[in-house]
């Protein structure tokens, strides 16, 4: 069983001219993430919709709305994705890009749950959908040359 991070990871060592990168709905944790970030510094967009386990509050948060000029949040709505299957579940209804806080902010990077940076809850089915994003972040490259 490979680690929910694994493609991230290997994005990062592997892909250091990356200029765009789509990984909708991807398991990955902050570990991930911050490996994408060290080693894509080209990166100009980068969509992390439906990344339900990363948290961006704090520095992590800082970093991509800093590094990326193009960023979209894990829990941005899904509208103009030309991928989406409508036969695939969404786990809830995203429509806006920021939530509000208890306390009343609004907060972009909030997503209301503290997510830890463990394996756990891994799912081995995430390791092909992960392939098949993968395959198609390389095929959206490929086109971009």
């Amino acid at each position: 069983m490979a680690d929910r991070n694994s493609l991230a990871v290997a994005i990062g060592k592997n892909l250091p001219e990356l200029r765009h990168l789509e990984l909708i709905g991807n398991s990955m944790t902050n570990t991930g993430l911050k490996a994408i970030l060290d080693g894509c510094l080209h990166l100009d967009s980068f969509d992390l919709r439906q990344c339900l386990y990363i948290d961006l509050k704090g520095d992590l948060g800082k970093r991509c709305s800093e590094q990326i000029k193009h960023l979209k949040l894990p829990h941005d709505a899904l509208d103009g994705f030309q991928h989406l299957d409508e036969n695939v579940d969404v786990p809830y209804d995203v429509t806006s890009e920021s939530e509000i806080h208890s306390d009343g902010y609004d907060d972009p990077f909030y997503h209301g749950v503290d997510y830890e940076d463990s394996d756990d809850d891994y799912d081995e089915g995430d390791d092909l959908a992960n392939l098949l994003m993968l395959n198609e972040a390389i095929a959206f490259m490929a086109m971009c040359k």
